[in-house]
């Protein structure tokens, strides 16, 4: 919701620059409406919950999968989408090292 949010609010302040720094609406603004796209929680050991409008509940080894792809895609920089790969593929193959905590 903060993202949908941020996003109305930032197409507003750029399409009228006034509206950043009045407390006035300017006519014909539309409201903001929320639209629920879902959601998904990690839960640990490969897997993912997700509640996806229209079909329910899914949970499972494949929505971990999606999970960390969509995890992956959301970086910002292509850096940051290998180094987050890295690590994931690093940690199935060596392991976590908890050792030092």
């Amino acid at each position: 919701m903060a993202k949908q949010q941020g996003d109305y609010l930032a197409k507003r302040v750029f399409a009228a620059p006034e509206f950043a720094t009045t407390s006035t609406i300017p006519a014909g603004l539309e409201d903001f409406k929320y639209a629920h796209k879902g959601s998904l929680a990690y839960i640990g050991t490969d897997r993912a919950v997700a509640d996806v409008p229209n079909v329910g509940p899914l949970w499972g080894f494949g929505v971990g999968l999606v999970w960390k792809g969509f995890e992956t895609y959301s970086q910002f920089s292509w850096r940051n989408k290998a180094l987050v790969s890295i690590d994931w593929l690093r940690t199935k193959v060596f392991g976590r090292d908890i050792s030092r905590v």
